[in-house]
């Protein structure tokens, strides 16, 4: 059984799926979703999102040798399922703009066991009910189970981790030139987001019109990084 899992104008959001992961890296467990049509428009062509990515991935490579950033929780050295590379680019492009708003319908157990093939019998019936990702980055072991899950609960740590805020604002300059606005999802989800949406403040994007006076560059993004890095070493 399973209500309108499709309707996406009954909740705030304008990506759907069974079960959204945001760590490492925002994405939809099984590839199949459901979107509005005006966010899907502002999303790259796809004929042009992997090289972009390839952009992205080299200043995530430059800024953690230079000591900005860091792969502290997964500690892969940034292979490219992680990174949006090669093939993997596709599984990163629905969830790469910065006025994403997403929701799935997994409930409040992140764990993507429950929806597998041969899952008992009681979980195969559970009634799926739409609503928006947990306010927080809870069940983190349940949702990525990874030996390196004391770093995310370490703010020394995590700072500046690549998986995290940092990264993705980083990313979000690359892709689109903007950054999400002060009220977006991330900043609540994400650790030290209040910390983070204070430092990037001057470059946050409060108006969703596409026609917008100014951009937000990757060196505006990597300069608040570096002063971060300052005042971190004090």
């Amino acid at each position: 059984e399973h209500n309108n899992s499709t309707n996406t104008s009954s909740v705030s959001c304008n990506l759907c799926g069974l079960l959204m992961s945001t760590l490492p890296f925002i994405y939809i467990n099984g590839n199949m979703w459901h979107a509005k049509c005006d966010y899907i428009q502002r999303l790259l062509p796809p004929a042009q999102f992997a090289s972009q990515m390839a952009a992205v991935h080299q200043h995530w490579k430059n800024l953690v040798q230079q000591g900005l950033l860091y792969d502290r929780i997964i500690q892969r050295g940034l292979p490219p399922w992680l990174v949006g590379g090669n093939r993997y680019a596709w599984e990163h492009w629905q969830g790469s703009h910065p006025l994403l708003s997403i929701c799935d319908v997994a409930g409040p157990v992140r764990n993507l066991k429950r929806w597998r093939r041969g899952a008992k019998p009681e979980l195969q019936r559970l009634v799926l009910q739409q609503g928006p990702v947990p306010d927080k980055l809870v069940n983190f072991t349940q949702q990525y189970p990874e030996p390196h899950v004391d770093v995310l609960l370490d703010p020394i740590q995590r700072r500046r981790d690549f998986t995290l805020l940092p990264g993705f604002m980083v990313k979000f300059a690359i892709l689109y030139n903007r950054l999400p606005n002060s009220a977006h999802w991330m900043w609540d989800h994400y650790p030290d987001g209040d910390e983070w949406k204070k430092l990037f403040s001057s470059l946050l994007d409060d108006d969703e019109d596409d026609e917008r006076t100014g951009v937000t560059t990757v060196e505006q993004v990597v300069e608040i990084l570096s002063k971060d890095a300052e005042q971190s070493s004090l």
